[in-house]
C-alpha cells in the first residue's frame, strides 16, 4: 500500500527506448536489499514495477508503457533528473 511518505530520492541514470516501452535505470540511497523483481516503487507519483534490482549498486530498472508516459510527468525525465 502506498503511504504517501517519501523514503528517498533517486536519480535517473539511463533512459533506453525499447520496442514500445522506455526502460529507466534509477539509482537511489533507498535500501533495496528487500526489493525484488515485480515489486512496485513510486517514481514521481507513478507506481512502477521493478524489472531488475541491483541492491549493491543501489539501482533498479523499470519499464514504462506509452500509456503511463502519456498521463504522467515521466516522459519529461532526463538522465540526471533527481
Amino acid at each position: 500500500m502506498f503511504t504517501g511518505i517519501i523514503e528517498a530520492r533517486g536519480e535517473i541514470r539511463s533512459i533506453e527506448s525499447k520496442t514500445r516501452f522506455v526502460r529507466l535505470r534509477i539509482s537511489s540511497n533507498l535500501d533495496l536489499s528487500d526489493v525484488k523483481e515485480g515489486d512496485s516503487i513510486s517514481v514521481n507519483g507513478a507506481c512502477l514495477t521493478a524489472t531488475a534490482v541491483d541492491p549493491r549498486a543501489g539501482e533498479f530498472y523499470a519499464e514504462v508503457s506509452p500509456e503511463t508516459l502519456g498521463v504522467t510527468t515521466l516522459s519529461e525525465l532526463k538522465v540526471g533528473s533527481g
